[in-house]
Protein backbone atom coordinates (compact mmCIF):
# COMPACT_ATOMS: atom_id res chain seq x y z
CA UNK A 1 0.00 0.00 0.00
CA UNK A 2 0.90 3.46 -1.06
CA UNK A 3 1.55 6.25 1.35
CA UNK A 4 -1.14 7.59 -0.80
CA UNK A 5 -3.75 5.40 0.35
CA UNK A 6 -2.74 6.02 4.09
CA UNK A 7 -3.30 9.74 3.48
CA UNK A 8 -7.15 9.61 2.92
CA UNK A 9 -9.16 11.25 5.80
CA UNK A 10 -13.22 10.33 5.79
CA UNK A 11 -15.33 13.20 6.37
CA UNK A 12 -18.64 13.01 7.44
CA UNK A 13 -20.71 16.05 6.40
CA UNK A 14 -23.86 16.69 8.08
CA UNK A 15 -22.55 18.14 11.44
CA UNK A 16 -18.98 18.09 10.74
CA UNK A 17 -18.54 20.67 7.62
CA UNK A 18 -22.27 21.50 7.51
CA UNK A 19 -24.18 23.13 10.65
CA UNK A 20 -27.05 20.39 10.45
CA UNK A 21 -27.98 20.76 13.84
CA UNK A 22 -27.28 24.26 14.40
CA UNK A 23 -30.07 25.33 11.10
CA UNK A 24 -32.52 23.00 12.28
CA UNK A 25 -32.59 24.62 15.81
CA UNK A 26 -32.90 28.33 14.27
CA UNK A 27 -35.60 26.91 12.34
CA UNK A 28 -37.42 24.47 15.40
CA UNK A 29 -36.18 25.72 18.67
CA UNK A 30 -34.09 23.38 21.04
CA UNK A 31 -34.34 19.83 21.36
CA UNK A 32 -36.52 18.72 24.25
CA UNK A 33 -34.05 16.02 24.75
CA UNK A 34 -30.11 15.20 23.45
CA UNK A 35 -30.16 12.18 22.22
CA UNK A 36 -27.84 10.14 19.75
CA UNK A 37 -30.76 8.73 17.93
CA UNK A 38 -31.57 12.41 16.57
CA UNK A 39 -35.08 11.65 15.82
CA UNK A 40 -35.76 10.70 19.66
CA UNK A 41 -34.78 14.38 20.13
CA UNK A 42 -38.04 16.04 19.24
CA UNK A 43 -41.41 14.73 20.77
CA UNK A 44 -43.51 16.53 17.72
CA UNK A 45 -41.02 16.81 14.98
CA UNK A 46 -39.52 13.69 12.80
CA UNK A 47 -36.59 14.14 11.36
CA UNK A 48 -37.60 12.27 8.07
CA UNK A 49 -39.67 14.80 7.69
CA UNK A 50 -37.51 17.29 6.39
CA UNK A 51 -35.13 15.28 4.32
CA UNK A 52 -37.89 15.20 1.66
CA UNK A 53 -37.22 19.25 1.64
CA UNK A 54 -33.57 19.18 -0.79
CA UNK A 55 -34.46 23.44 0.33
CA UNK A 56 -33.42 22.54 3.93
CA UNK A 57 -30.15 20.36 2.97
CA UNK A 58 -29.13 23.10 0.36
CA UNK A 59 -29.52 25.88 3.09
CA UNK A 60 -27.05 24.34 5.64
CA UNK A 61 -24.58 26.96 6.84
CA UNK A 62 -21.34 26.07 6.96
CA UNK A 63 -19.72 24.88 10.92
CA UNK A 64 -16.92 27.59 11.97
CA UNK A 65 -13.27 26.83 9.97
CA UNK A 66 -14.89 23.93 8.57
CA UNK A 67 -14.09 25.04 4.60
CA UNK A 68 -10.52 26.08 6.21
CA UNK A 69 -10.06 22.71 8.00
CA UNK A 70 -11.04 20.57 5.05
CA UNK A 71 -8.50 22.53 2.32
CA UNK A 72 -5.97 22.93 5.10
CA UNK A 73 -6.01 18.79 4.71
CA UNK A 74 -5.67 18.92 1.08
CA UNK A 75 -3.06 21.62 0.92
CA UNK A 76 -0.79 19.60 3.70
CA UNK A 77 -1.13 16.76 1.54
CA UNK A 78 -3.71 14.31 2.96
CA UNK A 79 -6.63 13.21 0.46
CA UNK A 80 -9.85 13.98 1.93
CA UNK A 81 -12.91 12.46 1.23
CA UNK A 82 -17.08 12.69 2.38
CA UNK A 83 -19.16 10.30 3.22
CA UNK A 84 -22.60 11.08 4.65
CA UNK A 85 -25.37 8.88 5.30
CA UNK A 86 -27.82 10.79 3.42
CA UNK A 87 -30.47 9.13 2.03
CA UNK A 88 -30.63 7.94 -1.46
CA UNK A 89 -34.29 8.83 -2.30
CA UNK A 90 -35.54 12.10 -3.87
CA UNK A 91 -33.37 14.82 -3.80
CA UNK A 92 -31.09 14.65 -1.41
CA UNK A 93 -28.31 13.31 -3.22
CA UNK A 94 -28.75 16.26 -5.38
CA UNK A 95 -29.16 18.58 -3.00
CA UNK A 96 -25.96 17.60 -1.55
CA UNK A 97 -24.02 17.79 -4.18
CA UNK A 98 -25.22 21.14 -4.93
CA UNK A 99 -24.39 21.98 -1.56
CA UNK A 100 -21.16 20.78 -1.71
CA UNK A 101 -20.51 22.72 -5.05
CA UNK A 102 -21.64 26.01 -3.56
CA UNK A 103 -18.74 25.55 -1.05
CA UNK A 104 -16.22 24.77 -3.23
CA UNK A 105 -15.79 21.19 -1.95
CA UNK A 106 -17.39 19.25 -5.54
CA UNK A 107 -13.57 18.59 -6.23
CA UNK A 108 -13.16 15.99 -3.23
CA UNK A 109 -15.05 13.16 -3.99
CA UNK A 110 -18.00 11.75 -1.94
CA UNK A 111 -19.75 8.50 -1.04
CA UNK A 112 -23.26 8.10 -0.64
CA UNK A 113 -24.09 4.84 1.29
CA UNK A 114 -27.65 5.58 1.51
CA UNK A 115 -28.34 4.98 5.57
CA UNK A 116 -26.71 5.12 8.69
CA UNK A 117 -26.53 1.04 8.75
CA UNK A 118 -24.92 0.97 5.27
CA UNK A 119 -22.41 3.96 5.83
CA UNK A 120 -21.07 1.66 9.13
CA UNK A 121 -20.70 -1.30 6.77
CA UNK A 122 -19.02 0.61 4.16
CA UNK A 123 -16.14 1.01 6.58
CA UNK A 124 -15.19 -2.87 6.26
CA UNK A 125 -11.19 -3.87 6.89
CA UNK A 126 -10.79 -3.53 3.34
CA UNK A 127 -11.42 0.44 2.95
CA UNK A 128 -10.51 1.29 5.78
CA UNK A 129 -6.72 -0.07 4.85
CA UNK A 130 -6.75 3.06 2.91
CA UNK A 131 -8.53 5.45 5.35
CA UNK A 132 -6.05 7.40 7.69
CA UNK A 133 -8.62 9.11 9.56
CA UNK A 134 -12.54 9.42 9.85
CA UNK A 135 -13.81 12.17 11.30
CA UNK A 136 -17.70 11.80 11.83
CA UNK A 137 -20.06 12.88 14.73
CA UNK A 138 -22.87 10.47 14.68
CA UNK A 139 -22.73 7.97 18.25
CA UNK A 140 -24.10 4.87 15.47
CA UNK A 141 -21.37 5.52 13.10
CA UNK A 142 -18.77 6.25 15.76
CA UNK A 143 -19.44 3.24 18.34
CA UNK A 144 -19.44 0.50 15.91
CA UNK A 145 -15.84 2.13 14.74
CA UNK A 146 -14.52 2.18 18.07
CA UNK A 147 -15.90 -1.50 19.24
CA UNK A 148 -14.22 -2.34 15.88
CA UNK A 149 -11.00 -1.30 17.58
CA UNK A 150 -10.24 1.30 15.40
CA UNK A 151 -8.01 4.01 16.89
CA UNK A 152 -8.23 5.90 13.85
CA UNK A 153 -11.34 8.21 14.73
CA UNK A 154 -11.77 11.69 14.90
CA UNK A 155 -15.08 12.34 16.91
CA UNK A 156 -16.57 16.10 16.38
CA UNK A 157 -17.95 16.50 19.96
CA UNK A 158 -21.53 17.19 20.05
CA UNK A 159 -24.38 16.61 22.66
CA UNK A 160 -25.40 13.87 21.25
CA UNK A 161 -22.16 11.88 21.16
CA UNK A 162 -20.77 12.85 24.75
CA UNK A 163 -21.47 9.35 25.64
CA UNK A 164 -19.33 7.75 23.35
CA UNK A 165 -15.48 6.80 24.91
CA UNK A 166 -12.21 6.39 22.93
CA UNK A 167 -11.22 8.08 19.65
CA UNK A 168 -9.90 11.53 19.31
CA UNK A 169 -12.01 14.36 20.66
CA UNK A 170 -12.27 17.67 19.50
CA UNK A 171 -14.84 20.72 19.68
CA UNK A 172 -13.85 22.29 16.27
CA UNK A 173 -11.81 22.17 12.94
CA UNK A 174 -9.16 24.38 14.39
CA UNK A 175 -8.41 21.31 17.11
CA UNK A 176 -8.70 19.16 14.52
CA UNK A 177 -6.54 20.30 11.62
CA UNK A 178 -3.50 21.05 14.68
CA UNK A 179 -4.00 17.03 16.20
CA UNK A 180 -3.83 15.58 12.57
CA UNK A 181 -0.76 18.39 11.69
CA UNK A 182 1.27 16.17 14.36
CA UNK A 183 1.07 13.23 11.50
Amino acid sequence: MDDKHMKKIAVDIHDVVADYMGYFIHLHGWPDRWHENLDQMYDDFGFDKHWADADFLSELPLLNNAKIGVMQLAFNGWDPFFITATHDHGDNIKATKRWLASHTFDKFPVEFPGSMQAKVEWFTPKNMMDVAWVIDDHAQILRPLLEKGYDNVIIMDAPWNREIEGGHRFRNWLEIIDFIGMY
